[in-house]
């Protein structure tokens, strides 16, 4: 996809209306299941996914980390685990060194506290206090070029889209095919923040 062609997005786009002009052209949107939410209020992202599938320990995320690109959302299958935290302060900071602008994570994060202090983007099904178990260093690692949030299939350079609405994921030729967005018929709601963080993703994405 011409990344260029963000350009043409309305100032005030939020998921919902991304949501609906996909509906209005009958295109199929991947949303995520809405347990996996914005751990502060009007949080939002936008990027190119970049892909963690079955996180065994903390360094199999810092691995992904050596290839990000600047302004890529970090999307974690963690296959929906509430039994652990595959996420938590350390991993943020790493993660927002490295030039991430955000992280969906199909599974819980721990350091609640810390993560909303820092105000970074961090989608998930919610906090719980304990890492990764040990037991899983020993599991068989499953390597997949496609995560699953939910029921929603996520390959690396889909776009992302993360507000308090939840979270979608489009194909570049899906989101091609929408623009430009119609302000007569589309959703009205101001969204400032995820515009500059739309205009920050474009301005690196040249």
């Amino acid at each position: 996809m011409s990344l260029s062609a963000l350009d043409l997005l309305i100032p005030r786009t939020t998921t919902s209306a991304i949501s609906s002009a996909c509906e209005s052209h009958q295109i199929f949107v991947r949303r995520a299941p809405s347990t996996v939410r914005g751990i502060h209020p009007e949080m939002s992202c936008l990027g190119t996914a970049k892909l963690v599938c079955d996180p065994r320990d903390a360094s199999s995320l810092l691995e992904a980390f050596n290839g990000i690109g600047r302004g890529d959302v970090v999307v974690v299958d963690n296959r929906g685990r509430v039994d652990h935290a595959c996420l938590g302060q350390l991993l943020v900071l790493e993660g927002m060194a490295a030039g991430a602008s955000g992280f969906i994570v199909w599974g819980c994060h721990r350091d609640h506290l810390a993560l909303r202090t820092m105000g970074f983007p961090v989608f998930s099904c919610g906090p719980v206090p304990n890492a990764f178990p040990t037991n899983r260093q020993h599991e068989l690692r499953d390597s997949r070029s496609v995560a699953f949030i939910g029921e929603a299939a996520v390959t690396d350079n889909d776009i992302v889209f993360a507000d308090e609405d939840g979270v979608l994921f489009l194909s570049g030729h899906q989101l091609d095919s929408i623009l430009p967005l119609n302000t007569a018929h589309i959703w009205p709601t101001a969204k400032a923040g995820f515009h500059n963080k739309m205009q920050d993703y474009k301005r690196l994405a040249r």
